[in-house]
């Protein structure tokens, strides 16, 4: 113990003569409450905030390297076969729903991929190729898909 609180220690009943103002209390609550308040904001927001924006930043800087403009051409084209897929599924459905379970075993059967072709390909194709392939492989999926359509069109 250092000497200060000995002293204070020792002279306790010196110090206990006079009671406070009327109204300390509260306004030395109020103001440790509100100190307590600043202090908890101040911890927490700054390492929320900041695990934030380094996740942000982390994902911003992975996806933005592996995304090329060769990858967002694919997507395109898988997207539109997709797209042609739905179509074809929604004539039947109207047209001639008694073939649906015909139709989504063609359908099935057109695009169904046990892995898919992109990981087929080997890693040393240059890129521009490879999107020639790509294209072309998708391109005549969703074509079998519009012959399929064409099927149950009856526009």
């Amino acid at each position: 113990m250092d000497r200060l609180e000995q002293y204070i220690k020792d002279n306790r009943s010196s110090f206990d003569v006079e009671l406070p103002p009327s109204g300390s209390r509260e306004r030395f609550m109020a103001r440790l409450e509100a100190d307590n308040n600043k202090r908890n904001v101040v911890r927490f927001r700054p390492v929320w905030l900041s695990v934030a924006v380094s996740a942000v930043a982390v994902l911003a800087v992975v996806l933005g390297l592996s995304y090329t403009e060769a990858d967002r051409a694919i997507e395109r084209c898988i997207s539109e076969m997709n797209s042609q897929e739905a179509h074809v599924i929604a004539l039947v459905g109207k047209v001639c729903p008694q073939d649906m379970d015909i139709v989504m075993n063609s359908i099935r059967s057109i695009t169904s991929e046990a892995i898919p072709f992109t990981d087929l390909l080997p890693d040393e194709l240059p890129e521009e190729e490879r999107l020639v392939i790509i294209k072309d492989y998708y391109g005549r999926k969703t074509e079998a898909l519009q012959r399929l359509m064409a099927c149950y069109d009856v526009e």
